[in-house]
C-alpha cells in the first residue's frame, strides 16, 4: 500500500494520520475492539468500498497496528459541504460520561476534535455549544496536541468561542451530552448576519487584576441585545485567569472558566459587571470588547 499525503478529495479524506487517532481511538472507545466495524463507518462511498474493506479486514486483525499508513474516510462528518468546503462543523455526543477532571489531557475518555488533522490548518475561531442539560468541559490545544490548556466549564444552553483553536478535549459527567463544534458563528439559534452592525465599540483593559481567592468586578458597561461581551487574556500573562459569574466562584473550580495567555470567550450578558475575573498569580491583565 503506497503511502499517502494527506489530502482534500471531494468528500473524501485520505490521511494517515486521521487513520491512527480517529479510527483506532473512535473504534476502540466507542465499539469496544469489536470486528463487526464495517456496518459502523458513516458515508462510505461505492468507488472505495473495495480499499475499505481491506483495510477493515486488516483492523479485525490488528485494531492496533500503528503502522497502519493509509484509509479513507468520510470526511462529512467534520466539515461542511455546502457553501464552504473548508469549515470545520460537526454536532456530535458525548462518548464516556467523566464526572472529574482527569487531571491529564491524554485521557482516553476525552472526546476529540481534531481541527487541524481535518483541515490541515488551526480554526481561527471555533465555536463550542453546549446543547446539554448538563456542564461540558473543555481543553484548547493551540500549538500542537501534547499543548493544551486547563479544562473550562460550558454550562447547559451556553456557548464559547475561542481563538486559533488545533484540537479541542471535551468530557462532560453525562453520557451522549449533544455539543456543537463550529466555524459559523451562532447566537441563540439566529444567524449572526441578522443583527445590525453597531455604530461604534468600547475597549477597556484590566491591569493587575487580583489573585485569588480575591478577584475584580468588571466594569459598569451595558451589552446590547444580541451581542457579546469579548474578555481577553493578555498575551503576556504568565498565568491563567479565571471568570465567572461571582466573585465566589472565581475561586471553585468547577464555577469558573480558565483562559491561557491569549485565550477569549465571549458572554451574551447584558453588563460586563456581571462577570468577576481573578489571576491565578498576581500580575495578570485581561481586556474587554463591547460592541455599542
Amino acid at each position: 500500500m503506497e503511502d499517502a499525503k494527506p489530502k482534500k478529495t471531494g468528500e473524501m479524506i485520505i490521511n494517515p494520520v486521521l487513520a491512527n487517532y480517529i479510527l483506532l481511538d473512535q473504534i476502540s472507545r466507542r465499539l469496544g475492539n469489536t470486528l463487526d466495524v464495517q456496518n459502523k463507518l458513516l458515508g462510505v462511498n461505492t468507488e472505495n468500498q473495495a480499499l475499505v474493506n481491506s483495510l477493515l479486514q486488516e483492523l479485525k486483525n490488528q485494531v492496533h497496528n500503528t503502522k497502519l499508513e493509509k484509509i479513507v474516510i468520510d470526511s462529512s462528518k467534520y466539515i461542511d459541504g455546502e457553501a464552504d468546503h473548508n469549515r470545520y462543523d460537526i454536532s456530535d455526543t458525548i462518548t464516556t460520561a467523566m464526572a472529574e477532571d482527569p487531571d491529564s489531557p491524554d485521557s482516553p475518555n476525552y472526546n476529540r476534535e481534531r481541527i487541524f488533522e481535518v483541515l490541515e490548518r488551526n480554526a481561527p475561531e471555533l465555536q463550542v455549544l453546549n446543547d446539554g442539560d448538563d456542564s461540558l468541559y473543555v481543553r484548547i490545544s493551540h500549538g500542537g496536541s501534547t499543548k493544551s490548556s486547563h479544562e473550562a466549564i460550558i454550562r447547559a444552553g451556553e456557548s464559547k468561542i475561542y481563538d486559533n483553536v488545533y484540537e479541542l478535549r471535551l468530557r462532560s459527567p453525562t453520557v451522549d451530552l449533544p455539543y456543537r463544534v463550529t466555524e459559523y458563528e451562532i447566537v441563540k439559534g439566529v444567524s449572526i448576519s441578522s443583527l445590525p452592525n453597531q455604530d461604534a465599540f468600547t475597549t477597556q483593559s484590566s491591569r493587575n487584576i487580583n489573585a485569588t481567592p480575591a478577584f475584580t468586578q468588571l466594569p459598569d458597561i451595558t451589552v446590547p441585545d444580541g451581542y457579546a461581551l469579548v474578555i481577553r487574556a493578555d498575551v503576556h500573562n504568565t498565568n491563567d485567569v479565571y471568570v465567572a459569574n461571582s466573585g465566589a466562584n472565581t475561586n471553585i473550580a468547577a464555577n469558573r472558566n480558565t483562559l491561557d495567555s491569549g485565550d477569549n470567550i465571549r458572554l451574551f450578558v447584558t453588563n460586563a459587571n456581571l462577570v468577576f475575573v481573578a489571576g491565578s498569580a498576581a500580575n495578570q491583565s485581561v481586556d474587554i470588547v463591547v460592541e455599542q
